[in-house]
């Protein structure tokens, strides 16, 4: 009982916590995608440029080291040397220099670490445009997901899955 409850704990992420959350296979935010995963910050480090556009910090830090700001095309480009590493409670996004540049927690299914591993993954990392539901509603999520590509607030790559 006492591991169990240890566990739950363990996946009960923190207050202001990246949110990661799977997209399912088809889906109206990506054409034709392998396998999606979202990092959403918990509490984003919003900033207003002089020419009055607003920003995510973290996602402006993604795109200086490589990722690409994920608009209105289909599919990002490829991400050199950034990776998506599966760990015992969830996932993590590693950076070009090796290190997690954001991870948290979830129960990743079977069927999308197939597709992972088989055909690559779609690694975004950014602001949702409203509340996030529960993990599960895949419509609802991608439906943000596309709302915040259109306001630029989404970095992205096509990376591997490695263990």
């Amino acid at each position: 009982m006492l591991a169990e409850a240890e566990t739950a704990r363990r996946r009960t992420p923190e207050p202001g916590a990246v949110r990661v959350l799977l997209l399912p296979h088809r889906s109206e935010a990506v054409d034709r995608s392998p396998a999606v995963v979202w990092f959403a910050p918990g509490r984003p480090a919003m900033t207003e440029a002089l020419n009055g556009h607003v920003h995510e910090a973290q996602v402006e830090a993604a795109i200086v080291l490589g990722l690409a700001r994920w608009g209105h095309a289909a599919s990002p480009p490829p991400a050199p040397g950034w990776y998506a590493r599966r760990h015992a409670m969830g996932l993590a996004l590693h950076d070009p220099t090796g290190l997690p540049f954001a991870g948290g927690l979830i129960e990743v299914p079977v069927g999308w670490t197939t597709t992972a591993l088989v055909s690559g993954v779609i690694a975004a990392y950014g602001v949702p445009a409203g509340s996030l539901p529960p993990t599960g509603d895949g419509r609802r999520i991608a439906q943000l997901m596309s709302a915040a590509r259109r306001l630029g607030l989404i970095a992205a790559g096509r990376v591997p899955l490695r263990w």
